[in-house]
């Protein structure tokens, strides 16, 4: 007679495979609201969106997208703020092996991927580059 250890062991084995069985491929995407109902003005900053091109979206694949830039708009101001680009990807799923965010993805561009022109940098606790060329 097997030992009670044992049997506790295939009652969780049966129990796990169970519940992933009935779990199935199906996935749960939580409800989430339109990425365009972001403020248009922030304080005296305003925003105008910026459509994505037909062959970006079919890189990016099945997901929400919100493209805009914020310009900072202060008549009493003489000081240039540069405007502010702002990119929000959501994707309701992460899939493995189906992520939009691959090292081919993020440094495609119509030349041919980025690479970089000089050594990596430790600053502010990121590695950085400033220098960047296509091949």
């Amino acid at each position: 007679m097997k030992s009670s250890r044992y049997w506790v062991v295939i009652v969780l084995l049966l129990a796990t495979f169970m519940t992933l069985h009935l779990r199935g491929n199906a996935d749960r995407v939580p409800p989430s609201e339109d990425l365009g109902l972001l403020p248009q003005a922030i304080g005296t900053w305003t925003g105008e969106d910026v459509p994505i091109t037909q062959d970006t979206l079919l890189v990016l694949g099945d997901g929400r997208f919100l493209n805009r830039i914020y310009t900072h708009s202060s008549p009493s101001s003489n000081v240039m703020n540069p405007p502010i680009s702002l990119f929000i990807g959501y994707f309701p799923t992460q899939r493995t092996g189906q992520s939009i965010h691959s090292p081919r993805t993020v440094f495609r561009v119509p030349a041919g991927p980025l690479l970089p022109l000089e050594p990596f940098i430790w600053s502010n606790h990121r590695l950085r580059t400033t220098r960047w060329a296509s091949t």
